[in-house]
């Protein structure tokens, strides 16, 4: 079974709210990932990776959110982060 590695580059805070970019690559290969979705769990908020495996996204303003990233083929990551959401990695 294939898994993901996930390095998350950088969170921002805007007006209470948190956004999160990063970039999914292969765990062995560590080529970027195109078409992940990476969505906080139980919310309707998700994105998709685009060609070089780069994803941003808002995270809702929670005390702490799962951060699921789901790929055909792939095993699901999930990453379970509590705030404050800074300079963390996967």
């Amino acid at each position: 079974m294939k898994v993901l590695l996930l390095y998350l580059l950088s969170i921002n805070v805007i007006l209470k709210a948190q956004v999160v970019s990063g970039i999914v690559t292969h765990a062995v290969t560590n080529l970027p990932l195109k078409n992940v979705t990476v969505y906080i769990n139980q919310s309707q908020i998700a994105t998709q990776t685009n060609a070089e495996g780069f994803y941003t996204l808002t995270l809702p303003n929670l005390p702490s959110v799962s951060m699921v990233f789901t790929l055909k083929n792939f095993s699901t990551t999930i990453q379970n982060y509590k705030k404050p959401y800074q300079n963390i990695t996967a």
